[in-house]
């Protein structure tokens, strides 16, 4: 962890750069910009509230902003492990021809993807204070927001570490990603509450890691609370799967240039 954390500062420079330089290449010559962040999740959640919310009558509250809470970090999420796999195939070039912290890459595409998400929190912003049953921003966002954006930050670097690593060897990887988080995403209270699942099924959402992060982000939006419990175990599983993917991207990187 400390290695991690002093090739974060020695880098911070360049991954600054690099993110900047993502962020202008995506938007290049875009007439909306940004607002494509926050249209892709939006589309989503249109279709989900009108197939969930109007059609099978979910029976949640307020349901395009409970929908809207849950699909934003999601979409932080799978934006993130699916380019993963491809990550070190994209920039085959610069590995080969320069040197540096391989996981600088890894922390670059987290960082634009939750940069992503900060743009749609406005969106957010906005939909509470038009909204009949969810609160309006309060102070918690901050420090609450701080944190959980933390949180998510280290576990999603510490699994493209992983993932983006291993496919390098194992390139049918990318398609068991694929498929994983199509199953994930259904087996995450996105769409539904917890108190939704039968109580057979509810070892289901014990097992799933993802699952306490979207209902934190879920509860500190639409009420301004954060379980400190829950936040600890989400800290102490975060910071396990990043040095889990550290030590992978660091015994595999010596032969990066050899499959690339």
């Amino acid at each position: 962890m400390k290695r991690f954390i002093s090739s974060l500062l020695w880098q911070r420079d360049l991954i600054r750069v690099l993110v900047q330089k993502e962020i202008k290449v995506r938007y290049k010559n875009s007439l909306f910009g940004w607002l494509w962040s926050v249209g892709h999740p939006l589309m989503f959640g249109a279709i989900y509230w009108l197939i969930f919310g109007q059609v099978m009558r979910v029976p949640v509250a307020d349901y395009p902003l409970f929908l809207l809470c849950g699909l934003f970090p999601w979409q932080w999420i799978t934006s993130c492990l699916s380019t993963a796999p491809a990550l070190f195939f994209a920039n085959s070039a610069i590995i080969k021809k320069t040197t540096f912290p391989r996981i600088v890459l890894p922390i670059t595409q987290v960082l634009t993807e939750g940069v992503h998400f900060l743009f749609t929190l406005p969106v957010l912003a906005l939909f509470l204070l038009v909204s009949r049953t969810g609160s309006e921003p309060v102070l918690a966002w901050l420090w609450g927001g701080a944190l959980l954006f933390l949180v998510q930050f280290i576990l999603l670097t510490g699994l493209s570490c992983l993932l983006s690593s291993l496919t390098l060897f194992l390139r049918d990887l990318e398609r068991f990603v694929q498929l994983g988080l199509m199953l994930l995403f259904y087996a995450t209270p996105v769409l539904y509450s917890p108190e939704m699942v039968p109580a057979r099924w509810q070892w289901l959402l014990n097992l799933n890691p993802l699952a306490p992060l979207i209902l934190a982000w879920r509860e500190l939006f639409m009420h301004g609370r954060l379980s400190g419990e829950h936040l600890l175990s989400m800290f102490v599983f975060s910071v396990v799967m990043l040095l889990v993917g550290y030590q992978v991207l660091r015994r595999l990187a010596p032969r990066f240039a050899e499959v690339l």
